[in-house]
């Protein structure tokens, strides 16, 4: 995973979706990574706000074209 790639939070049976609650949209929402550490990723939501939020990288999996 790096910086400008297309993402989208994994879903799985034991996620817990609390935090796209907080969101207000789909867990399946995409977004693009704008910056990248160790474990994590920040990154854009394409929402009505573009909110920004930072997902460990284990919670994300990257959208192949």
């Amino acid at each position: 995973m790096k910086v400008g790639d297309l993402v989208r939070r994994k879903y799985s049976a034991y996620t817990d979706i609390r935090g796209w609650d907080d969101l207000k949209q789909d867990p399946k929402a995409v977004g693009i990574v704008i910056e990248e550490s160790r474990g994590a990723c920040k990154v854009l939501l394409s929402s009505p706000h573009n909110q920004i939020r930072t997902f460990l990288k284990d919670s994300l999996e990257v959208i192949v074209w």
